[in-house]
Parts: structure tokens; C-alpha cells; sequence
């Protein structure tokens, strides 16, 4: 379950990446791309994590 909530992290990650090309300010868009970018690294960590706990526990079975 933790990876299918770190998994809408990314794709909302991915969404302020690709809504920050509609802002035409462009300190704005920047800083909307630096925040997808730092929520889009830390879902990531998160599913990899998550991904790598569901499997020792699968194989301690």
C-alpha cells in the first residue's frame, strides 16, 4: 500500500512539472519546477523503499 501513496507522489510530482510550463511568470515557473523536482525525487526514494521493504518481508515467508 506505501508504494501505491508514493506513486501519486510522483504523478503529482509530474504534474507541477508539466503546470509549470503553462506559468507565464518565470520566477514562478521556476520555483514550481524546483518544488516538482524535490517532491519527484523524495516519491521516488519513498518507492524505492517501499518496493525494497514489501520484498524482505515477501521473502521471509
Amino acid at each position: 500500500m506505501k508504494s501505491i501513496s508514493a506513486a501519486i507522489i510522483v504523478v503529482v510530482a509530474a504534474a507541477l512539472l508539466f503546470g509549470s510550463a503553462f506559468i507565464a511568470h518565470d520566477d514562478t515557473a521556476l520555483f514550481i519546477q524546483v518544488v516538482g523536482c524535490i517532491v519527484g525525487i523524495a516519491g521516488i526514494a519513498g518507492w524505492f523503499v517501499s518496493l525494497q521493504t514489501t520484498k524482505l518481508v515477501d521473502d521471509s515467508k
